[in-house]
């Protein structure tokens, strides 16, 4: 079997031309009132009961199909006799540990809400499934390959659509005798619904959406705004982000033992490319009989199977290709208007900016100049008065200082013609009292003997 399965993957992988990237799925197990709906269904039953039970041969090699596409999204999850899976994956995703709060029973409603060219892009299965504490609670599950316009709010509304449609049906159901009765309890019977979205794709602008950048598993819920207390439990959204995912076990070094980690084992799962080989071990599936037969079969599709596949991929290859050229011819677009408005914003904000740095370095530049310009002409200034005030206070100082100088000079010089006065007037007195002459008159006094004869003679 497992010989055969490789050699069916070898010959899908040369048919097809290129790997394209997932689709988008959701699920439906739909019962009301009490009693399962029957819905016809349009997949091959297969049955766990097959000659090969996955779970017996562990470890085994497995060439698995991609499974983000429309028909082997289905296949994995959403066919007849998938029950299984899709309350394994289900369980994992709502993170039911407790045995009284897992989903036990489900049932498929194979309603797509999607138009046949939408599913190129994404696809959808609805599931209704019953626990103690989840008893009627739909699940919309939903695989998107890339980013569509308003995607957020077509997942707000496609929850919010579902929940109309569950009040609906209650109001139909009532007779005209009990009706009157059952509109006071109407609202009472409506049933939680939780959209699943499993996103093939990450970007900044759906990090901003989310409002959460890091986290693989992103849970919204209607909460009260300052406790984050869950208001009501009608309406939930969980936000799968493969990229995110495929990031966090390259960062954990690619280990591939995921027990107690029934989730992560089925994201590695839906993470894998077209025909990859992958060998399933019992540590890979979690120890859950359920991802491993989910791994059995995405590797055992019928050639119908196959075909459908094929087709799924080259339709999304199309429409990959024409989102592509729009693209393209937008970003073309984008740039040169881009490029016109940003000329125009660029050189308002640049003349603004402009004015305000040309203030600030002319103010800087200014002062530098100014500084120099003041020194020079303040120097040359500071000259010329300094000279004037040095003239006038060197000529006051002068004045002062020369009046005492000469009032010392005068003093002393009036002091020696005194006593050169002195002394003529007793050589006088020599001279005539007792007739001395000159010479002799001139070796008592020191004065000298011309200055005595002359002035005798005056």
């Amino acid at each position: 079997m497992i010989a055969s399965s490789l050699k069916r993957c070898l010959r899908s992988a040369a048919a097809s031309n290129a790997i394209a990237p997932s689709m988008a799925a959701v699920f439906r197990a739909s019962f009301f009132r009490g009693k399962w709906q029957t819905i016809p269904t349009h997949f091959r039953y297969f049955s766990t009961s097959d000659s090969l039970q996955p779970w017996l041969h562990l470890p085994m090699e497995a060439c698995v199909r991609d499974p983000r596409f429309d028909q082997t999204f289905k296949i994995l999850l959403g066919e007849e006799g998938a029950e299984r899976r899709a309350i394994s994956f289900l369980n994992a995703v709502l993170r039911l540990k407790a045995d009284g709060d897992r989903i036990k029973h489900i049932q498929f409603l194979d309603r797509s809400l999607y138009s046949l060219d939408n599913r190129a892009i994404h696809f959808d299965v609805k599931i209704r499934g019953l626990c103690s504490t989840h008893a009627g609670h739909t699940f919309l599950v939903e695989m998107q390959k890339f980013r569509v316009p308003s995607h957020i709010n077509r997942w707000i509304f496609y929850a919010a659509r579902e929940l109309t449609a569950i009040g609906e049906r209650l109001q139909n159901a009532s007779t005209s005798q009990d009706k009157d009765v059952n509109q006071k309890n109407f609202y009472n019977g409506l049933e939680p619904v939780k959209v699943i979205v499993i996103a093939d794709f990450d970007s900044h602008q759906l990090q901003m959406e989310l409002k959460n950048s890091t986290d693989f598993v992103v849970d919204w819920d209607i909460c009260e705004r300052k406790s984050h207390d869950v208001a009501s439990p009608l309406l939930s959204w969980t936000f799968l982000v493969l990229p995110r995912f495929s990031a966090a076990l390259s960062a954990s070094g690619n280990s591939l033992d995921f027990t107690g980690k029934t989730l992560e084992a089925w994201l590695y799962l839906m993470t894998r490319k077209d025909c990859e080989t992958v060998q399933v071990t019992k540590e890979l599936v979690a120890n859950d009989e359920a991802v491993a037969h989910g791994f059995y079969r995405v590797s055992h599709l019928t050639s119908h199977e196959t075909k459908i596949f094929h087709k799924d991929r080259m339709q999304f290859d199309s429409q990959s290709q024409i989102r592509q050229e729009d693209y393209s011819e937008g970003k073309k677009e984008g740039l040169i208007e881009g490029k016109q408005e940003g000329l125009i914003e660029g050189k308002q904000k640049g003349l603004i900016e402009g004015k305000q740095e040309g203030l600030i370095e002319g103010k800087q530049e200014g002062l530098i100049e100014g500084k120099q310009e003041g020194l020079i002409e303040g120097k040359q200034e500071g000259l010329i008065e300094g000279k004037q005030k040095g003239l006038i206070e060197g000529k006051q100082e002068g004045l002062i200082e020369g009046k005492q100088e000469g009032l010392i000079e005068g003093k002393q010089e009036g002091l020696i013609e005194g006593e050169k006065k002195k002394s003529m007037d007793i050589a006088h007195k020599l001279h005539h009292l007792l007739g001395l002459s000159a010479e002799q008159i001139s070796d008592i006094t020191g004065c000298s003997s011309l200055e005595i004869k002359k002035s005798d003679h005056n």
